[in-house]
């Protein structure tokens, strides 16, 4: 037997996170396969050996030295153990090490599941049953005489290879016994399978492990724990007296002689169970049908097993059950682990396969991106590259996705077997690319789709299909790389269904700029729009530049904006609570009331001009018709009466008056207001003076109660004061006297609390000085329609009105006749005075059905127009589309206004909110133009130096359109890298002045030929400069402008120098020159004014580490670079580059000999 390596990994500071690629010795972790006390299994390579391993981890999360320590002891006996052990049915162990934080062995790695696994899945006849006992019982033979005992048999610690032979694994409880030590050992096991001295800690003999094997037997023959798990044989032995349930009960194939052995293998007490493995085994055997003795032999041996035999015969097994499952409509459901174990094996063997086994290692290698390279390669057909990669991004997830369409971007354009240049496959692609998640996915799916695309000779009906048509266009309206994807597609296709969605999305909704631009990108690309496109669409092309260079807006000022906003909120806060307005505000809320159905507890008895033309002249009553009133109402069964007029003088016939409403006992009277309101009194007003009945009537009322209104500045009447105070007296209103006495209760204690003044079980919301907001349940009374129930007086004198209008009520007697002056204006008069008595009404009838108008505190009210400053000025980001945005919040506030006071009568600001949504679109408007010309001079300033004047306006007009973010953003971009050799040697043998004139005249001739071809230029200084393709602007052939560019650089100064005497210093100025295309950031830098376009990223180092071993004169390529090189030009492969830290040397190529180039001036 060879010893076995020990490993000793680097020792690192930090904690290490494991994780899939990380790399421990020669092995190459893959996943987490498995985890249990101490440690974690994980799945690995070994890249010395190309075979899969399985990598037991210990101590790998634990931050106590004191536990890491006893792992590490663990570990080290685990290790001790099993490298010692070498049997058939007994994992092997091949390396073991330590690293900074975890120990780890590495083992051999079986595939095919453990015996817990072939439980769960079917019942296990007889014959399998005790092949597996024996397997496990010579095991256990070879482990008990080397004095080792497992501790810990169970189904899971029992892994299974193809031909279900069994390999005993996990010893990380096992311990090594000796005679003098044994009733030291303790034990802890898994509880259904120990024994109870290994539960109780007591000592453990190797009769444990035979124990543990026999629950496990009776779970194979029935499938179930005893007692189904709830209770441990154990635990039933020591407590119960019981013994192993007969499994006969379970499995009719049970022998009952093989029950009797079973109960020996668990018997209670150690001594009483079989003293060796091979004791256990013969009594097993003897139990058995002849027919299976004669399958496994009376002795307990072990055959020894050839090892690549095997793994072979695994990796078969699982390829066979992996392909069974494979689907195209389903996702590849085999594990990483499962796929490297079969991927490691054909790596080495690739002989034995054969085509049927492509697909499934060609698909596993993109799910699980493992070997995904040597699997694209080796796969036989292009054909089947395709139909794998289709059926990958029909189902797969969207990082796989991602692989596939990176692959399919590296094949050569037009390579597609017809097989799959079907419509359906071109469907799928513009699938991805309308409908990913993920933009990497859309974009690649989109420049694939292009890859695949022809160019169209002319405009033709359909481009892939009508639908998929109809989802370019959409696609096209987006404003991101995406949508210019989407154009050039359309421009290739020359679909007329994707250019007539656009005309129609140009003629109607929120897309229709963006539309009208999309078609002037197609009509620049093909050269010519369909001859069917609407003249109207074609007119409006024209003017759509000039109208966005007016009307959009661009990115960048919304915080300013949004702070503009609040400015406005501010200023209309400001008059608000300065009192301005105050008439408007309160005449736009009015807008807000709206007719309710009334509780019909009011009737108003109405002294009308025909009660006048019968009786007289009101101030010639006898008040003995009154009293007539009052017994006519008493009688008619009226529950409350109230009087909207005074009797202040003294009548003869004031004694019918006072029996009347003596005898009724539930007659009101009001009590007229003088002077001015003073609001020097918490929760009431305070008058100059009242105006009471006579003395002798006041005694024969039930109550009295004021009549005083309150009229705002435009006249109107909103509010009824509750309380006020004249002279110390306090007098409750009319209304609330009415009410306390219509339903017996008694009138307010006090003033208001909390803004809450309570009667009659009502929390009614009043103001500061006690006033309440009339909620007027609708218009004044006219001719044929009325709010309330309304009698005449004369009518009720005569009995002829109907009792039911009469019984219960509140009724309430009132002038309503044109020549009285008891008229007010009222929210809803329309231009119809309402009668005093009509009010107190309206009053009543608010109060009894709880329609409260409440307001809003001052600071609710602040937050609200702030709110709406805020959120007006945040997205008013261009004028029209801003416009909109402010006429929307309006409108959806006034609809929020209404609903709230609908449902809960409260009553917010219109006026103030309105004037603060204009306000801020002004502000918002007005800084936007103030700051438009500053930033377009700032702009011009920033590419000035950089870029063509072409090429700044148009950065420029898309950075306004919101199509660029100068901020910053990754893309891919070519970076041109042109380096001056000999400068050194030149600045030391001439003037500084030289020098410079020197530099200056190669980098203007080096720059002037970088911007003819629409380059950026990063930086030129020191004979060195760096400029970028595809950026600011972006660029479809941006690779091949940086060839013609640099091939016309380095024309222009060949000819320069051939045309140069002989001797010239300049002839000893030689360059090299490097083109690279990757992703990089690319963006502004620096503070505004005062800093610089630039890039960064890894494309733009390898593009340096290029040129420094680039020859003088030499072009030296990137791989990426050279793909779109090589259409056009012939290149040759150059020696790799190798760079520290880079795993993988870099390929480059040069140009070989002079590309047709296009010379621009």
């Amino acid at each position: 037997m060879e010893a076995i390596p020990l490993m000793l990994a680097e020792p690192e500071e930090d904690e290490i996170a494991l994780e899939r690629g990380y790399q421990l010795g020669n092995f190459t972790l893959l996943e987490q396969i498995g985890r249990g006390g101490e440690a974690v299994v994980w799945s690995g390579f070994d890249n010395l050996r190309k075979r899969l391993v399985a990598i037991k981890l210990v101590g790998a999360e634990t931050n106590d030295s004191a536990a890491a320590s006893m792992l590490s002891a663990n570990f080290e006996r685990e290790v001790h153990l099993v490298a010692s052990l070498e049997h058939p049915h007994i994992l092997p162990i091949y390396e073991f090490g330590v690293a900074a934080t975890f120990s780890y062995f590495v083992m051999a790695y079986k595939g095919l599941g453990t015996l817990e696994d072939w439980l769960n899945t079917e019942r296990i006849p007889l014959l399998g049953v005790v092949t597996v006992a024996k397997q496990i019982l010579s095991a256990l033979s070879y482990l008990h005489a080397r004095g080792i005992v497992h501790r810990d048999i169970k189904p899971s610690n029992i892994l299974l290879d193809s031909h279900r032979r069994v390999y005993l694994a996990d010893f990380g409880l096992a311990k090594q016994l000796s005679q003098s030590t044994m009733a030291l050992h303790t034990g802890r096991g898994t509880g259904p399978y120990a024994p109870y001295e290994q539960q109780a800690y007591h000592s453990i003999t190797q009769q444990s492990d035979i124990f543990s094997l026999g629950v496990v037997l009776y779970q194979m023959l029935t499938g179930i724990l005893p007692w189904r798990g709830q209770f441990s044989l154990a635990t039933m032995q020591k407590h119960e007296g019981a013994e192993l349930p007969d499994p006969a009960e379970k499995n009719q194939d049970c022998p009952a002689a093989l029950t009797a052995v079973l109960r020996k293998f668990t018997a209670f007490r150690w001594q009483d169970r079989p003293q060796t493995a091979e004791e256990a085994y013969t009594l097993l055997y003897q139990a058995l049908p002849k027919a299976i003795q004669q399958v496994l032999g009376p002795y307990l041996g072990a055959d020894p097993l050839r090892e690549d035999r095997i793994l072979a015969q695994d990796v078969a097994q699982l390829l066979k059950r992996s392909q069974a499952n494979l689907q195209d409509d389903k996702r590849f459901r085999a594990s990483l682990t499962h796929f490297a174990f079969v991927s490691s094996y054909y790596g080495r063997f690739s002989a034995e396969l054969n085509a049927d086994n492509y697909p499934y290692l060609l698909r596993g290698a993109l799910a699980h991106n493992y070997e995904v390279s040597h699997w694209w390669r080796q796969s036989p057909e292009p054909d089947l590259r395709w139909q794998v990669s289709l059926a990958a991004l029909a189902v797969e997830k969207e990082p796989v996705m991602a692989r596939v369409l990176t692959l399919l971007l590296r094949e050569p354009a037009g390579s597609l077997p017809a097989s799959v240049k079907a419509r359906a496959s071109l469907e799928k692609l513009l699938d991805l690319g309308t409908s990913s998640q993920e933009w990497r996915v859309r974009r690649d799916a989109l420049n694939a789709l292009a890859h695949l695309l022809p160019s169209a000779d002319g405009w033709q009906a359909v481009g892939i299909s009508e639908s998929g048509d109809g989802r370019l266009a959409h696609l096209a309206l987006e404003s991101g790389s995406h949508g210019k994807q989407a154009v050039s597609i359309i421009s290739r296709l020359q679909s007329e269904t994707a250019v007539h969605a656009l005309a129609e999305a140009a003629t109607e909704g929120e897309n229709a700029p963006q539309a009208l631009d999309v078609l002037r990108q197609i009509q620049a690309a093909v050269g010519s729009l369909p001859a069917s496109l609407p003249g109207v669409i074609r007119r409006r092309l024209l003017a759509q530049q000039l109208r966005r260079q007016l009307l959009e807006d661009r990115e960048g000022i919304s915080v300013a904006r949004s702070l503009l906003g609040l400015v406005a909120g501010v200023l209309v806060s400001l008059l608000m609570l300065l009192g301005f307005f105050s008439v408007p505000s309160a005449q736009m809320q009015d807008a807000l009331l709206v007719p309710y159905p009334v509780s019909d507890i009011v009737t108003i008895v109405a002294v009308d001009d025909a009660s006048l033309a019968q009786y007289g002249r009101w101030d010639q009553w006898p008040r003995a018709l009154h009293a007539q009133l009052i017994d006519q109402l008493t009688a008619a069964g009226a529950k409350t009466i109230v009087f909207d007029f005074v009797f202040e003088a003294e009548t003869a016939d004031d004694a019918a008056l006072v029996q009347a409403m003596t005898a009724a006992g539930n007659v009101v009277q009001p009590v007229l207001v003088q002077g001015d309101a003073y609001h020097d009194l918490a929760g009431e007003l305070r008058y100059e003076g009242v105006v009471l009945p006579h003395p002798n009537l006041v005694t024969a009322s039930a109550a009295v109660g004021h009549t005083g209104i309150l009229h705002d500045e435009d006249g109107y009447i909103r509010r009824v004061p509750t309380l006020i105070s004249v002279d110390g007296q306090s007098y409750s209103s009319l209304a609330l006297a009415a009410l306390a006495n219509y339903v017996g209760g008694g009138l307010p204690d006090g003033v208001a609390e909390n803004g809450r003044l309570s009667i009659i079980g009502r929390q009614v919301p009043v103001g500061d000085d006690g006033e309440l907001q009339i909620y007027y349940a609708g218009p004044p009374a006219e001719a044929g329609q009325t709010t309330f129930n309304m009698v005449r007086y004369q009518d009720v004198l005569a009995g002829t009105v109907p009792e039911a209008l009469l019984r219960d009520k509140i009724v309430l007697v009132g002038i309503t006749a044109t020549a009285e002056p008891d008229r007010y204006l009222t929210p809803v008069s329309d231009g119809r005075p309402m009668y005093g008595v009509e009010i107190l009404a309206n009053v009543i009838e608010s109060i009894w059905s709880e329609k409260f108008i409440r307001v809003p505190g001052t600071a609710v009210r602040i937050l609200i127009l702030l709110g709406l400053g805020w959120l007006v000025g945040w997205l008013c980001s261009r004028p029209i589309t801003g416009l909109l945005f402010t006429v929307g919040i309006a409108v959806l506030y006034f609809l929020v206004a209404g609903w709230l006071f609908d449902l809960t009568g409260l009553m917010l600001d219109l006026y103030f909110p309105f004037t603060t949504i204009a306000l801020s679109y002004l502000l918002v408007t007005v800084y936007r133009y103030a700051v438009e010309v500053r930033r377009r001079r700032e702009m011009m300033g920033l590419f000035a130096a950089t870029v063509s004047p072409a090429v700044a306006q148009a950065t420029l007009a898309a950075v306004r359109q919101g199509e660029l973010n100068l901020s910053g953003q990754e893309q891919i971009v070519t970076v041109l890298l042109v380096g001056m050799r000999g400068r050194a040697a030149f600045t030391a043998t001439h003037d500084p002045m030289d020098v410079l004139a020197m530099l200056n005249l190669f980098r203007q001739k080096v720059t002037e030929l970088i911007l003819a071809f629409e380059g950026t230029i990063i930086h030129a200084e020191q004979g060195e400069t760096l400029a970028v393709f595809n950026a600011p602007l972006p660029q479809a052939d941006h690779i091949w402008r940086a060839v013609q560019a640099v091939r016309n650089i380095q024309l222009e100064l060949n000819s320069y120098r051939d045309e140069l005497p002989a001797g010239h210093p300049h002839r000893a100025i030689a360059f090299a020159y490097a083109i690279n295309t990757g992703r990089a950031i690319v963006g502004y830098a620096g503070a505004a004014g005062q800093g610089s376009f630039t890039a960064l990223g890894e494309v733009v180092d390898l593009a340096g580490e290029m040129l420094l071993v680039a020859e003088d004169g030499q072009i030296v390529l990137g791989e990426e670079s050279q793909v779109e090189t090589a259409v056009h030009t012939q290149t040759i492969v150059l020696p790799p580059l190798r760079l520290a830290g880079w795993a993988e040397a870099i390929p480059l190529y040069g140009i070989s000999r002079p590309a047709e180039v296009t010379p621009k001036k």
